[in-house]
């Protein structure tokens, strides 16, 4: 693996085959050198998808014959910064609404994301000087799919619809109240394995959302009450699963701001996985799970939240 412009090798791109993003698919990283080596890779025509930070993800494929070692040599170029923005058809800017690119070339593997601010910007960091697919979902206003190219001056513009819809970022229906929560095996900023199940038998308040997140901000202060309050039962665990893209920046608000309880951050953290499961098609999102794993409530703002976790525990106290 080397890079276009320099000829040198490039350390930590991810090498993923298959023809969708799966956690199944057999990868690698490459190490210092360059070098990288995936196993289990069934003969025959193979799709592989190359990400690196800075690059333009690159797709390529390989003729992989039984008992035999197929070589790939990958050149990565640097890649496009494309910005955009997403409205109603009103012309009112979309904030929070996930804006997704996974399909080019035949496959589902581009694996970008990025999700609007308040003024309804978005910004893909390392696109491909390719066409690909865009899908822009948002919660209550609609869902629009959309061809487009990264060798534009201008930036992208996506109008959805007013009218409201149901459906995730995924295409999947939003969980609701009543449904068995999807399962979930997470790390912890602090590199803690956390699993959805490991908590069978208590209550679990899962938030969904982001530092740069205006309306996810407002929530801070109620979710820093529901601690408070119940943060030392036992039978009570709250989850904050971060869509941020910036770490560092991350754990400077955590620092700044008294949160004692559980962060998820990133692909290697389960966070966009867990966003997927759970149909999360704008943030904040907050889900509360029940003691037998269904959500007992979801979609929860404000001051309610503190009051509907309090019901919850309630209806489920064993005396």
């Amino acid at each position: 693996m080397t890079s276009a412009r320099s000829s040198g090798p490039l350390h930590g791109a991810r090498i993923m085959t298959g023809t969708d993003c799966s956690d199944d698919s057999p990868r690698d990283w490459t190490d210092y050198e360059g070098n990288y080596v995936i196993r289990g890779v069934r003969p025959g025509s193979v799709i592989v998808t190359i990400h690196l930070s800075g690059y333009a993800p690159e797709l390529k494929s390989v003729e992989v014959q039984a008992g035999e070692t197929a070589r790939l040599d990958i050149e990565l170029n640097k890649g496009a910064v494309l910005e955009g923005i997403v409205k109603t058809e009103s012309g009112k800017p979309v904030s929070g609404a996930f804006v997704d690119a996974t399909r080019w070339r035949g496959a589902g593997t581009l694996g970008l994301r990025a999700v609007t601010n308040d003024e309804g910007k978005f910004v893909f960091e390392s696109a491909p000087y390719d066409t690909f697919e865009v899908t822009v979902t948002a919660r209550d206003v609609g869902r629009v799919v959309s061809m487009v190219k990264a060798d534009r001056d201008e930036p992208l513009s996506f109008t959805v619809p007013d009218a409201p819809v149901g459906i995730g970022s995924d295409g999947r229906a939003v969980l609701r109240v009543g449904e068995t929560a999807p399962p979930l095996s997470m790390t912890t900023l602090d590199s803690k394995p956390l699993k959805l199940s490991d908590f069978k038998g208590k209550t679990v308040l899962l938030d969904f959302q982001a530092t740069w997140c205006g309306p996810c901000i407002a929530e801070l202060p109620h979710l820093v009450k529901v601690h408070e309050r119940f943060g030392r039962r036992k039978d009570f665990v709250i989850i904050t699963v971060s869509l941020d893209s910036d770490e560092e920046a991350l754990r400077g608000f955590l620092e700044k701001h008294e949160m004692p309880w559980y962060h998820v951050f990133g692909e290697a953290g389960g966070a966009q996985t867990a966003a997927e499961r759970f149909g999360v098609n704008a943030i904040p999102a907050l889900f509360i799970v029940g003691p037998h794993g269904k959500i007992v409530a979801s979609g929860v703002r404000g001051a309610d939240i503190v009051r509907k976790v309090e019901r919850v525990l309630q209806d489920n106290d064993p005396t």
